[in-house]
This record gives C-alpha cells, sequence and structure tokens, in this order.
C-alpha cells in the first residue's frame, strides 16, 4: 500500500478502479453459474400454414391495461391479544447509603527554608571562545576583569558555565545557585 502513496491521485483512483475490476472479472471466471440452464429446443413446422383469425388490423380491439394486476395482496397480520397476567407487586427495598469515614490526614510537615538572600549578580560580557586541543575557552568579562573559562569547571568557587550554544552561554553562580544568560553579540 505504500506504493500507493507514491503516485498522484488521478493514477491511484485508476489503479484501484482496475484492480476491482479485475477482481471482478477473476470471480465469474471462476464461480459456476448459479442456476443450470438447459438447451430450449424449437420445433417449428414448415408444412403447416399459418392459420389467420380473418380479422382486420384496423377492426382489432386494444384491451385496457390492468396495471394492478401482479400486485400481491395485503396481508393483515392479526394480533392476538393475550390475557393479562398479574404479577405480585412488593414494596421496593429502601437502600440505605453508607456513610464512608474518610480518615483524616495531618497536614504534612514543610521544614522551614531560610530564604536564599538576592544578590545583584555583576555584569558579564561574552568576548568569544576558541576551540584547541584542550577543549573549548570562553572568554568573558566579569565587572571589568578578563576571565578565560572552559565548560563544566568552577571559576574561583563562584562561577561555572553550564552550557554553550550558538546563541548564548549560561552561567551558574554557585553562591546563590542562580543562573545567568549571556548572549554572544
Amino acid at each position: 500500500m505504500k506504493v500507493l502513496n507514491y503516485l498522484p491521485p488521478k493514477q491511484r483512483r485508476l489503479g484501484v478502479l482496475l484492480s476491482l475490476a479485475t477482481i471482478c472479472a477473476g470471480w465469474s471466471i471462476i464461480l459456476p453459474p448459479s442456476e443450470r440452464l438447459e438447451p430450449v429446443t424449437l420445433e417449428l413446422n414448415h408444412k403447416k400454414p399459418l392459420v389467420s383469425s380473418g380479422q382486420n388490423i384496423g377492426t382489432l380491439k386494444i384491451s385496457q391495461p390492468d396495471f394492478f394486476a401482479w400486485d400481491l395482496p395485503i396481508i393483515e397480520q392479526k394480533q392476538e391479544k393475550s390475557p393479562p397476567t398479574v404479577k405480585d407487586v412488593k414494596p421496593p427495598k429502601v437502600i440505605a447509603k453508607k456513610k464512608v469515614v474518610a480518615p483524616i490526614q495531618p497536614a504534612p510537615i514543610i521544614p522551614y527554608e531560610i530564604p536564599k538572600p538576592v544578590v545583584n549578580l555583576p555584569q558579564v560580557k561574552y568576548l568569544g571562545q576558541v576551540v584547541d586541543a584542550s577543549g573549548i575557552q570562553v572568554f568573558l568579562i566579569i565587572d571589568d576583569f578578563s576571565v578565560v573559562m572552559t565548560p563544566q569547571k568552577v571559576y574561583q568557587q563562584t562561577w561555572k558555565i553550564i552550557s554553550i550554544n550558538d546563541y548564548e552561554v549560561r552561567l551558574m553562580h554557585l553562591p546563590t545557585q542562580q543562573i545567568m544568560r549571556v548572549t554572544k553579540s
């Protein structure tokens, strides 16, 4: 069926039509006829002359057609009525709903965490990157200091490069676990 997906719709339709015609033709050749036909023999006697009734074509009367001659008679079905039966009437049972007691679950205890202070992160600017034998080296400026960093290595226990793609460098500030995005421009 995958072959049909590569054909244009007109050729698909034509292929389906031809295959159906081939199947029907094969069935009609293979299957035997439903009724056996016997040859009809006609005995013609050429020696007898045709007997004419002596009527003229102009004097023939056409009988009125009876259009309802072949209709089947309408058969009305007679319905027999059975005597009514008396059933024992029982009062309906009253079903009381059970009250389901749900166990009361205490609220889960969530330990209090001291919120981490929001620190204004320093300005970071992307300068470029170099790929050499040791790997990728990214050149950044953090607070007016030039820094050379490699991915997945910690710089001065505060910065770590998480990922690098075509458009940005993602840094993590380790003390606050904040992620910073530096666009390449």
